[in-house]
Parts: C-alpha cells; sequence; structure tokens
C-alpha cells in the first residue's frame, strides 16, 4: 500500500487483540452514553430549538447516573485489563 501524498511504502500492520476484547469497550462506550444522558439530552434539546419549561422535567435517568458512571469506569477499567495487563502475563 502507498501513501498518495509522498508515494512511500506504507507498512501493513496488524494488532494482536484478545479475542474478546471488543466487547468490554463497546459496553463502557455504552455506559458513558447512558450517563451523559441525564444532562447531555435536554442540552441537546435546547440547542435544537425545543426548549421550554417541559425540559427540566426530562431528569428521569439522573436516580440512575451513579450506576452508569460505575459500569463505564468498570468496564474501561477491565479492558484496558484485558488489552494490556493480560498479555503481558501470558507472553
Amino acid at each position: 500500500m502507498y501513501d498518495s501524498c509522498t508515494r512511500m511504502e506504507i507498512p501493513q500492520t496488524t494488532f494482536d487483540r484478545p479475542a474478546g476484547a471488543a466487547a468490554p469497550l463497546t459496553a463502557g462506550v455504552l455506559s458513558a452514553i447512558g450517563a451523559s444522558a441525564c444532562c447531555a439530552g435536554p442540552l441537546v434539546l435546547v440547542a435544537l430549538g425545543l426548549g421550554g419549561a417541559w425540559v427540566s422535567g426530562l431528569r428521569a435517568l439522573e436516580p440512575f447516573y451513579p450506576v452508569f458512571v460505575a459500569l463505564a469506569l468498570g468496564t474501561f477499567g477491565f479492558a484496558f485489563w484485558r488489552l494490556y495487563v493480560a498479555p503481558r502475563r501470558s507472553g
């Protein structure tokens, strides 16, 4: 494969990832989205011009905020461990 600007050959690299490494990363991303939904959702609606007094009532997910944050941190930590710590132990 060649770079179109410099006409130099780009080496092809492969990344060795443990099987199932994408699942913790996906769970972490979904948990992070859930954690920000209570705050970012109303802000996005206001930015789109859908304001009003009813937007302040869109805090139904606020009681679950600590749960989403804990899930996000836990799954990102697990993904980090699977990708960087566990391969060192086996190899």
